[in-house]
């Protein structure tokens, strides 16, 4: 008990002389492009869940604790949770979005007219994601935690409507011929994760998954080749990206 005691009062005097004045957006997102989506994902876990990670335990699984020689380890585990303390220290849910990104297939279909059976469609375009599970979650693991990332109006088949120039740019940009053509493409989405569940975890071949729902601000999709190419955005209203903002800095300065 009297050991717990001081590891938590450590923990939170190293938090304290880590400290720093209000941070702007634009200051934030530089500080956490130094973390992977993942310890994005564990730092909105442990911060919804009101808990504090054991940072060890996400530092000794890695290859370069295991490949150095025992005398380095101990300067890597120090090391490494300065690292992950700061950044959990800096890590807002509300700030700072998940980046999620998935392998997925596109199909695309003209218009149809309506045949006093089914209604008029107009041109479109179906998503297919990979379904892990119904609901479709993405799983994000550091050190022993896993968590299923569920978000909000995701599904494993989604249809959009397009219109005439966005439907003729994507067919010209992928080659697709008929709508039975298919082709893979990269999906992503960025969420602020909402809520979480630390102790009722999902159990998927034997690991125990933590659920965590988060809701999405943008859908991307990319094709992917020599380049990657943008190939159709829908953005929530009022969602202002890290990029959009670097970029109404550069202009402010001028």
């Amino acid at each position: 008990m009297f050991v717990s005691a001081l590891r938590f009062l450590s923990f939170v005097m190293v938090l304290l002389a880590l400290a720093t004045p209000h941070r702007t957006a634009h200051a934030q997102d530089d500080l956490m492009r130094a973390y992977s989506e993942s310890e994005k994902a564990a730092f909105a876990f442990y911060r919804l869940t009101d808990t504090l990670p054991d940072f060890r335990t996400w530092i000794t699984p890695t290859e370069a604790y295991k490949n150095a020689k025992p005398s380095q380890r101990n300067e890597i585990v120090q090391q490494g949770t300065l690292r992950l303390q700061q950044g959990f220290l800096n890590f807002y849910v509300e700030r700072t979005p998940l980046t999620i990104k998935s392998p997925a297939t596109l199909q695309l279909f003209e218009a149809s007219e309506a045949d006093g059976k089914t209604p008029a469609k107009p041109r479109r375009m179906v998503l297919t994601l990979p379904a892990m599970a119904d609901p479709l979650y993405f799983p994000f693991n550091v050190g022993d935690l896993w968590l299923a990332v569920i978000v909000t109006g995701v599904k494993p088949t989604m249809t959009f409507p397009l219109d005439d120039a966005k439907y003729d740019r994507i067919k010209s940009l992928m080659r697709i011929r008929t709508s039975n053509d298919k082709r893979l493409i990269r999906a992503e989405i960025v969420a602020f994760a909402k809520e979480a569940d630390g102790k009722a975890p999902m159990e998927v071949s034997g690991v125990p998954l933590f659920p965590m729902v988060a809701s999405p601000v943008v859908l991307a999709l990319w094709k992917e080749d020599e380049e990657d190419i943008l190939l159709w955005e829908d953005v929530s209203p009022g969602y202002v990206s890290s990029r959009e903002r670097e970029l109404m800095l550069l202009f402010s300065k001028e």
